[in-house]
């Protein structure tokens, strides 16, 4: 992440069969699941930076839902947390449709490379257990506690 006064980013969820889903991305630098967060560019708000930095992440994959997804950015409040370093960082929670085709559980991984994907190494949906339990960023769990409340 550049140095920049913030960090604004997206966690996509989606609800099925009861359950509650999130799109979290494994950093190719430590192997860790976060969402799709990112240091801001100068003149940007918290929104245009949550926006540039969940294309740039997911190597554009969703680009059928950039509309969708600006949308609701305006709909919807961010949680805001402070990092260690006072840093704030702006985390949107988005809603998906259930029925979009890219419920499945992992994005294939060769769309992945042919879409030059460089700062996550995987895509995959994670139920609320599984984000307190797996190698999920510790910044991000508290969030996704706080999403809840």
């Amino acid at each position: 992440m550049m140095n920049s006064s913030f960090a604004a980013g997206i966690v996509p969820y989606t609800i099925s069969n009861g359950y509650t889903y999130f799109l979290l991305g494994k950093e190719t630098s430590n192997n860790k699941w976060s969402g799709f967060v990112g240091g801001s560019e100068p003149g940007e708000t918290p929104r245009k930076t949550a926006i540039r930095e969940f294309h740039e992440e997911t190597a554009t994959i969703f680009t059928n839902a950039n509309g969708y997804i600006e949308k609701q950015l305006t709909l919807i409040e961010p949680i805001i947390e402070k990092t260690s370093t006072g840093k704030t960082v702006y985390i949107w929670f988005v809603e998906f449709p259930a029925y979009v085709d890219f419920l499945q559980f992992y994005i294939n991984k060769q769309i992945l490379n042919e879409k030059h994907f460089k700062e996550k190494s995987e895509l995959r949906w994670f139920s609320f257990y599984e984000t307190q339990s797996k190698n999920v960023l510790y910044k991000l769990k508290k969030m996704i506690l706080l999403f809840f409340k």
